[in-house]
């Protein structure tokens, strides 16, 4: 690994940072290689480091948890090896997400980056934390990346390596230099909810990831990476408001922020305003989610009424075309809102008023390959309200066949690629459902296998 590291290292590189360096082969073969000057190494023991390299003056080691120590100095490069997966088990992703802030922050040219690879199996104790937040190693890293993207440059993969019958990534993530935009700027300055009513109003959280998102309330314990903060502010007026904030990826604030206020429509509830910390202020909706309200006991002409809406707002959002300028997402430009953000069921509220109303809520800038996916969303809803059958039918499997194009065309892609427009790969799918799919019962019959 240390050999492929040394063969993409930038020519300025002087300092490095080596965090879980075991037995510090990676630092001992930059160093005697003549590419780096000085290497520091990170891990929680160094009964491992060979004496040659503990004497060399050019070499710094400090005993220490990486989530514990903070950083004061700053590398030019730094690897981040085999560490972050255990992390995530030991401590939760939302540690884990600090952490490789952090790192990144106190980087100056590139990171090098190797964590667990979810096709290895449910063995493996970080494994199955990590397949309750993700679905394959592209949502993963697409998080992971999404987390970095204002420093982000660019990155590729420099390596593959064997491990538990798969192959990890070695990604070689070259950054730049941190951006100085005027955040303020981008604010829309309208007191809609007075600083001391929106400090004083309680916050509540949910995870980070695609799956398991329960909202439960914040406290002050709680690690901010903890995915979005909410809040439910009611002004003087009597008016109420819903306040979101997400502290460790602003920029998917600002970016959901440009697409929520260019999708107008009847049906899109867009933002207000963004308080001063960079929230997003939204009008609170009285309704409860369409899943929630199918399992209601609901007339016909009332689902007939929502489907129709649900219709008319795939119209609208298809039609409907938004540009965003911003450098964490610059694939994203002139497309059509259903292409970019995530039609889930929790996303579409419906009031219980006469006749009932449809709400989308929540524009976070997915992919640009959305459309099938929320297509077969949408296909599944009307199937379930039993309305509207030839239509329901018709967007179902024009989703489904689209999806399986997608993920079967990403099979023959780059994982660069993949992971910067989140498509996972039908090799990726079959090996990590598979694998779950028929090691879980071996593990439950013989516990004694599991890590």
């Amino acid at each position: 690994m240390g050999s492929h590291i040394a063969r993409h290292l930038d020519s300025q590189v002087r300092t490095f940072l080596d965090i879980g360096c075991n037995s510090g082969a990676v630092s001992s073969n930059l160093l005697y290689a003549g590419k780096v000057t000085h290497a520091t190494g990170i891990d929680l023991s160094g009964n491992a480091l060979p004496a040659d390299l503990t004497n060399d003056e050019n070499f710094r080691f400090i005993e220490s948890d990486v989530t514990e120590i903070p950083l004061i100095n700053y590398y030019d490069a730094a690897f981040y090896g085999a560490v972050h997966h255990h992390i995530v088990k030991t401590y939760g992703l939302g540690i884990a997400f600090q952490t490789l802030i952090s790192i990144a922050e106190h980087c100056r040219l590139q990171l090098f980056f190797e964590t667990g690879s979810l096709k290895e199996g449910p063995r493996w104790g970080w494994q199955r934390v990590l397949s309750e937040y993700f679905s394959t190693d592209e949502e993963h890293h697409t998080a992971l990346l999404r987390l970095l993207s204002p420093r982000v440059a660019s990155f590729r993969v420099i390596g593959r390596f064997p491990m538990h019958g798969v192959r990890r990534y070695l990604l070689c993530i070259n950054l730049g230099e941190k951006p100085q935009t005027n955040e303020r700027k981008k604010i829309v300055e309208q007191n809609i909810i007075p600083n001391d009513l929106y400090r004083g109003a309680p916050s509540y959280t949910r995870s980070v990831g695609s799956k398991r998102q329960k909202l439960r309330l914040y406290e002050s314990k709680d690690t901010p990476a903890s995915g979005v903060i909410f809040k439910f502010v009611t002004a003087a007026d009597g008016k109420r408001y819903v306040t979101k904030r997400r502290p460790l990826f602003k920029h998917v604030d600002r970016v959901e922020y440009s697409i929520g206020t260019q999708a107008s429509g009847k049906f899109t509830v867009q933002p207000l305003a963004r308080m001063p910390d960079g929230a997003l202020v939204f009008p609170f909706i009285p309704g409860s989610s369409i899943t929630d309200w199918l399992r209601k006991s609901t007339p016909r002409k009332s689902r007939d009424t929502v489907a129709s809406m649900l219709i008319e707002a795939r119209r609208q959002l298809r039609n409907r075309i938004v540009d965003v300028h911003d450098s964490s997402f610059p694939h994203i430009n002139n497309e059509p809102v259903f292409n970019v953000i995530d039609l889930h069921p929790r996303n579409i509220l419906v009031t219980e008023t006469t006749p009932p109303r449809v709400h989308i809520i929540d524009f976070e800038a997915h992919s640009k390959y959305s459309a099938a996916r929320n297509d077969i969303r949408l296909g599944r809803i009307l199937i379930r309200m039993r309305c509207r059958p030839f239509m329901a039918s018709f967007t179902l499997f024009s989703g489904i066949i689209r999806s399986a194009f997608w993920v079967t065309l990403a099979t023959f892609l780059p994982f660069e690629e993949r992971v910067m427009d989140r498509k996972p790969s039908l090799l990726s799918l079959l090996i990590v459902k598979s694998r779950f799919v028929i090691e879980t019962p071996l593990l439950r019959l013989f516990p004694f296998l599991k890590e």
